[in-house]
């Protein structure tokens, strides 16, 4: 795991000035995505979405990560090739749950 001295010598953080309207728009999210928690919950909505593919999900978000933000990170073909069949078939699945 990258540590977050790490982190800020990779460029992947750096310091940011305050903003009250961004804190504000930040809060206002997260309400939104709270009611709409509560709402899925009073409807007992539950996605059936398989531990393999939240584990990928969660790998290739890190990849994708890499890709935006680590200028010496480049995928090789076959990478960003199992990335788009992945992504492909997980939005079936979502789609399919919805």
């Amino acid at each position: 795991m990258i540590d977050f001295n790490e982190c800020i010598a990779k460029g992947f953080l750096r310091r940011i000035p305050p903003s009250r309207e961004k804190a504000l728009q930040s809060i206002l999210k997260a309400k939104d995505l709270l009611e709409e928690a509560e709402a899925n919950l009073e409807e007992e909505k539950y996605p059936e979405i398989k531990t393999e593919q939240i584990e990928s999900l969660e790998k290739y978000k890190s990849e994708r990560t890499l890709t935006q933000y680590d200028v010496s990170y480049t995928p090789n073909e076959e990478q960003a090739e199992k990335m788009i069949k992945f992504a492909k078939k997980f939005i079936q699945t979502i789609e399919e749950i919805i």
